[in-house]
């Protein structure tokens, strides 16, 4: 995925513990929250940073694979003991989709359920286009993402489901994404992955 010189400029998050961490933290305000993980720190100019937009604007989804494949060994060496029983992402809106032609997200988690075995659910829905967040802080960001995610039935099946996203900033996105999940399973418990996090918020 990188040469030498990019790799050493990679920040890794090095999390020993999934349930206590800067990540898990961070997003201490979602009920039910059991792990959060992250291999990488997003930073500004990085090499994370570049592969990313790559995924995401530049019809990448070749890379999006291949550091799948590398995510899924992260998180089965991190939360393969964790009775996780559905896997599912962060939703984009449907005009979004037809735009990029891939959920990035989706990608990830596929990698995911198919190395660790675990099920993967699209149960989540975008019923609305949001505004893009980059300028945003967290609160305006949760004002941004208020309602604008739906959960279908079949999450009432399960009882532990791992939320997947490729980037964390302020958290407002999963926040949104686990309200849903509650809205139709109010005892879930969640766990969150996403590729990379912001090294502040």
């Amino acid at each position: 995925m990188f040469c030498a010189t990019c790799a050493i400029q990679i920040a890794m998050t090095d999390f020993d513990n999934p349930a206590e961490n800067e990540m898990a933290r961070r997003l201490a305000p979602i009920r039910n929250l059991q792990y959060a993980v992250a291999p990488f720190y997003y930073k500004a100019d990085s090499p994370i940073q570049q592969l990313l937009f790559k995924i995401k604007y530049q019809d990448r989804s070749d890379l999006a694979k291949k550091i799948g494949v590398f995510f899924a060994g992260y998180i089965q060496e991190k939360l393969s003991d964790k009775a996780i029983d559905i896997i599912t992402c962060v939703p984009l809106h449907r005009d979004k989709l037809k735009l990029r032609g891939y959920n990035q997200s989706e990608i990830l988690a596929s990698a995911i359920s198919e190395l660790n075995g675990i099920p993967f659910l699209n149960c989540l829905k975008r019923l609305r286009l949001t505004e893009t967040q980059t300028h945003f802080g967290r609160m305006a960001r949760l004002e941004n993402q208020s309602d604008s995610i739906q959960c279908t039935e079949e999450i009432k099946n399960y009882g532990h489901v791992l939320l997947v996203d490729d980037v964390l900033t302020t958290g407002a996105t999963v926040e949104t994404c686990c309200d849903a999940l509650r809205g139709k399973n109010p005892t879930i418990a969640i766990s969150i992955a996403t590729l990379c996090m912001a090294d502040h918020w």
